[in-house]
């Protein structure tokens, strides 16, 4: 057999080493990068909780430089485009290292500093980031007030936030400290969080623009119906002094008609009205309660009384289910009245001539439950999500309203601290309950 050249064996021994050492070299290299992606993952990852954790885009984006240094760059800083196409600093973050002090701060330092201030400008033109590699920068391009010593600029990324065609922020990173250079995967890792931050901003402005829209449509609601109140009054009164016959003339019918269809559509106009007026309240947490020491079941009587001829009207029973002693509550029993009374008008109104509506009382704890049950059509289960929301009327009634009354209903039981719900569980007609605090005060009588 032949024996192997010396020198052949060596070589193949030292190719062998090579090939092991190229190997263990790319294991390294891979086991590096799968770390850095999996890192830049979870970056990704607490950069979205961040920035979904509030509607308010300066305080969501206002962390995302702390989350990316050291572990993306040694240095980050956040821009936010103004109305008039301003830059202005929000925050920063960078190593605390011992020349971390003599690098720029803002995004504007950083483009003085690398480029003489032109990359914010090219990005905010192209809507794509740039990356400088090996800049080093003298002192000549410092920013003003910054010290006079040279300060080199490993590498450089900027990164636009877009939504919609428009440039929102830009996001600046850089190395200098440790010597690492930003790449394509800081690149890519970039575009993807300027892509979840545009839509956090973009959230945060529907959202406040949307606040804005009801604020606004609120305001002129409660404008509207607040100066729609005088001219009423002055209808009612004119139409009263001219229609109607004065003392010792004979009665005119059509003109007595008349009058009674002018003050019919201004009572049914001026209900309209009351009802805008108390959801803007509602709705803008500004419904004013004249609360006072009243009795539960005598509330409850009353709001029966005014409705007794509804329901004598559709051959209905009415009935009562109080409590044998006072149950006291502190509450503005004018509006509870008002709200058990649109209850209660619901039930007649959805519950066929000859049915039932049962309004009860009772003490739970510490509060009191008045419940309005009827037999009537009820409340399909599609609706039930939706019949306490403003303008919610139920699909399945073609009965006229606005849909506006269970929600100032909700509103009112709110604002007493209490709740309003719907008894699901009910297969047949409905139920609603009503809870409020009890008191331990003497009541006041009711009118």
């Amino acid at each position: 057999m032949a024996v192997p050249d010396l020198k052949q064996a060596n070589e193949q021994l030292l190719l062998a080493a090579i090939r092991e050492q190229e190997d263990a070299e790319a294991a390294r290299r891979l086991a590096a990068e799968l770390e850095a992606a999996i890192a830049r993952e979870k970056i990704l990852a607490s950069a979205s909780m961040a920035l979904m954790s509030s509607f308010d885009y300066r305080e969501t984006i206002f962390k995302v430089p702390s989350l990316l240094v050291p572990t993306i760059s040694d240095w980050c800083a956040i821009e936010i485009v103004g109305p008039e196409g301003e830059l202005d600093h929000l925050a920063a973050a960078h190593l605390a290292e011992r020349n971390a002090a003599m690098g720029p701060v803002t995004g504007r330092e950083m483009d003085m500093m690398v480029s003489g201030g032109v990359i914010a400008e090219r990005v905010m033109a192209s809507q794509k980031p740039e990356l400088r590699i090996g800049c080093s920068e003298a002192a000549e391009n410092a920013p003003p007030g910054r010290p006079k010593t040279p300060f080199k600029i490993h590498s450089c990324l900027c990164v636009p936030v877009v939504a919609r065609n428009e440039v929102l922020a830009l996001i600046w990173l850089a190395t200098w400290a440790t010597g690492r250079e930003l790449g394509p995967a800081e690149v890519r890792f970039g575009e993807e969080l300027s892509r979840r931050a545009a839509t956090a901003l973009e959230n945060s402005g529907l959202y406040h623009a949307t606040k804005l829209a009801v604020r606004m449509r609120d305001d002129v609601l409660a404008t509207v119906a607040h100066d729609l109140m005088n001219p009423l009054t002055a209808i009612r009164l004119s139409a009263a002094s001219l229609l109607l016959p004065k003392p010792g003339t004979p009665v005119n019918e059509e003109t007595f008609r008349l009058a009674g269809r002018i003050e019919r559509s201004v009572e049914s106009i001026s209900y309209l009205v009351e009802q805008l007026t108390e959801m803007a309240s509602v709705h803008t947490g500004q419904l004013k309660l004249h609360a006072t020491q009243v009795d539960a079941a005598a509330i409850v009587e009353s709001a029966c009384d005014i409705a007794d001829p509804l329901a004598a009207a559709k051959t209905q029973q009415l009935l009562r289910d109080l409590p044998s002693r006072e149950v006291v509550v502190q509450c503005d029993a004018e509006r509870v009245r008002r709200l058990l009374s649109n209850l209660i008008g619901n039930s007649i109104k959805f519950t066929p001539p000859g049915g039932s509506i049962t309004v009860s009382a009772r003490q739970v704890d510490s509060h009191v439950e008045i419940s309005v049950e009827d037999d009537g059509i009820g409340i399909p289960e599609t609706d039930r999500d939706t019949i306490f929301g403003p303008y919610g009327r139920g699909s399945a009634t073609d009965q006229p309203g606005k849909g506006l009354g269970l929600y100032i209903a909700r509103g009112i039981a709110e604002a007493h601290g209490g709740t309003l719900a719907f008894d699901s569980a009910r297969v047949a007609g409905s139920r609603f309950v009503l809870t409020l605090p009890i008191s331990q005060n003497p009541p006041a009588s009711i009118p």
